[in-house]
């Protein structure tokens, strides 16, 4: 998990929001409004400056404007109270990533076994460097070289490579995972989990419109059950929309909390 990403993100998330906010108060009546029940209806007057204009329980599309402005006005106060907090805490988080915090020692402290010995799982930057079995069937098929320098096989599979490798979130593409029943399958992407050093596995869908893809995408899930790995815990999945492309932001955002 890429807490710093995370902050960054939300920051960058709460700005652009705040801009949407600042427009719609701009096309939105300046005032609020007062009122009292009775008889089960609510009554009000529009308060502008030193102007008070009764309402009534008519004029519903004023009364919806002015509770709109005010919405609007406090998520936006909401935005510039986190503002401050979210940049202090950017600034001031230290990761505790093991790879980033072996980094940080003195070169008379680094002996990679001492992840290993903190209980971290795999040492992921020996693993990510290692070579590993690779599904060989249909080379010609891969057309897409990524920043990494794996040659994969979609558009999709090469904008999801190059947003692991800029996160520097360690991964092998197409690696073979033999399975409890003497059988294999091949995950699209193995990733290594930077807080845990645990490996897990990342399917993308992109043709659920295909009935012949679809199913084998459906047996595929079926035996990752079978061998006990849990959907969103061991196997997590991306997919293309109806138009075949990919929600970048949602992706990352999945990255950034999981990986």
């Amino acid at each position: 998990m890429d807490i710093k990403r995370l902050i960054d993100t939300q920051m960058r998330t709460e700005q652009r929001l705040r801009k949407k906010y600042i427009s719609q108060l701009e096309k939105l009546p300046h005032g609020r409004l007062t009122g009292f029940r009775q008889n089960d209806k609510v009554y009000y007057k529009w308060v502008n400056g030193s102007k008070i204009k009764y309402i009534g329980a008519g004029n519903p599309e004023l009364v919806e404007k002015l509770q709109l402005r005010r919405y609007a006005e406090k998520l936006i106060e909401a935005i510039d109270h986190n503002a401050g907090y979210l940049r202090e805490l950017y600034e001031n988080y230290r990761s505790v990533a093991p790879e980033e915090v072996f980094e940080s020692l003195p070169e008379t402290y680094k002996n990679r076994r001492l992840l290993a010995l903190a209980g971290q799982g795999v040492d992921l930057q020996a693993w990510e460097e290692a070579d590993y079995e690779q599904m060989i069937w249909h080379q010609e098929h891969k057309v897409h070289i990524t920043a990494k320098g794996d040659l994969v096989r979609s558009k999709s599979e090469f904008i999801i490579a190059d947003m692991l490798y800029e996160r520097r979130i360690p991964y092998h593409y197409e690696e073979v995972l033999h399975m409890p029943d003497g059988g294999y399958l091949v995950p699209d992407f193995t990733i290594g989990v930077r807080d845990t050093g645990r490996l897990v596995y990342l399917e993308h869908c992109g043709m659920l419109s295909d009935e012949r893809y679809r199913k084998d995408y459906l047996r595929k899930m079926e035996r990752y059950c079978v061998a006990g790995f849990r959907p969103w815990v061991d196997v997590y999945f991306t997919f293309d929309n109806a138009n075949g492309a990919l929600d970048t932001d949602k992706i990352g955002r999945m990255m950034d909390v999981m990986f």
